[in-house]
């Protein structure tokens, strides 16, 4: 079973690793969206792309994204010990705006 003396004692996403998600191969499945609604852009794939996006007030969310970063795939170690799927998504949303609108999700968030 996890614990706080288990977790690490760093932050497990910062600029570094939202940077290397946008980037990992194969792509991650990202949308971009904007109150509420999707937008058509292309996938930013670097922090630097990212940062303009959300300049516009452009939210990224990133599904999955345990799949792409070692640090994340602690979802597994939930997924054991809660048996059950764990999906991790991230949401880089910019301040005063909101990225995605009233929604549900089939999962248990």
């Amino acid at each position: 079973m996890l614990g706080p003396a288990l977790l690490p004692q760093r932050w497990l996403l910062d600029g570094r690793v939202f940077g290397a998600l946008l980037g990992a191969q194969p792509e991650p499945d990202l949308l971009v969206a904007c109150a509420g609604r999707l937008v058509d852009v292309p996938a930013p794939r670097s922090l630097a792309a990212a940062r303009r996006l959300m300049s516009h007030g452009l939210g990224i969310v990133i599904r999955e994204c345990e799949r792409h970063s070692a640090g994340l795939a602690l979802a597994r170690d939930f997924a054991r010990d809660l048996s059950g799927e764990v999906h991790m998504q991230l949401y880089a949303t910019p301040a005063r705006t909101q990225t995605l609108g009233w929604h549900f999700d089939f999962e248990d968030v």
